[in-house]
């Protein structure tokens, strides 16, 4: 199942592509449907494809969005590391100049059991997005030629 839920992150990318952010949503609220069910939903900030999700979409300038959609239904709670990491590369994106210290504040203001662990998906999120992600996103494969490649692409059209 959660091969499912790579899909919908998949599916939830392409339409940040193609900034289509009513579509993106609802792919990323039926991930973490499937994440529910299979009673996984608490272990995905950990999880390789999640962290590469929230640098593709920090690199694609949807940070705010990806924040506003967690809190919606109650995620910014449920996974406050996750969310605790995207707020602080978002702060840091805002503001260049004072980026990091704004965001190194942030994070000394949040419980130290939320901090830490945001601070390793800080790590491993800066270390894909230093690797310009949006260009490469999710498969290695340049955005304009993913289409060609992409097995979930396909299976988006065919929908």
């Amino acid at each position: 199942m959660i091969q499912e839920a790579d899909r919908y992150l998949h599916k939830a990318l392409f339409e940040l592509h193609d900034q289509n952010q009513g579509l993106a949503k609802e792919y990323l609220f039926q991930a973490f449907e499937v994440l529910l069910k299979e009673n996984k939903i608490s272990s995905i900030a950990n999880e390789y494809w999640w962290t590469r999700f929230g640098s593709v979409v920090i690199n694609l300038g949807y940070g705010s969005w990806l924040l506003a959609v967690l809190e919606e239904k109650g995620y910014n709670i449920d996974l406050s590391p996750y969310y605790t990491a995207i707020q602080a590369l978002e702060i840091e994106k805002q503001d260049g100049k004072n980026g990091k210290r704004d965001a190194e504040i942030y994070l000394k203001n949040r419980a130290v059991e939320i901090s830490e662990p945001a601070r390793r998906i800080i790590e491993k999120m800066r270390a894909l997005i230093l690797k310009n992600i949006p260009f490469i996103c999710f498969i290695g494969v340049p955005v304009k030629e993913m289409r060609k490649y992409s097995t979930m692409y396909k299976l988006r059209e065919s929908e």
